[in-house]
């Protein structure tokens, strides 16, 4: 089977993110675990950290990532975990399926 050579165009400058999306896939379908959990194992890791929400889409401020604006306004770095949803291989282009 002949492979399909992947280019980007390196002319193009995307504007800069300031967020990081991961997608993990599983094989079947998973719990999302309690947001206490979350919270505990978190800060095992990162150490101080604030819930910000536990309904639907719980999210978490993690100090140890300070992320400063333009008015001086230091916030934590903020975790959001959703539950698990079904994931459609087709809805994504070949370039991004070479980068899961």
């Amino acid at each position: 089977m002949k492979q399909e050579a992947l280019k980007q165009n390196l002319h193009e400058k995307a504007e800069f993110q300031r967020i990081f999306w991961m997608l993990l896939l599983f094989e079947e379908k998973g719990v999302k675990p309690s947001t206490e959990k979350i919270s505990e194992e978190t800060e095992k890791t990162f150490g101080k950290i604030d819930s910000i929400a536990s309904e639907g889409l719980t999210t978490f401020g993690i100090w140890k990532y300070p992320v400063e604006y333009k008015d001086h306004q230091t916030v934590p770095a903020q975790v959001l975990v959703s539950d698990f949803e079904p994931f459609d291989g087709s809805s994504i282009t070949t370039l991004e399926k070479s980068q899961l």
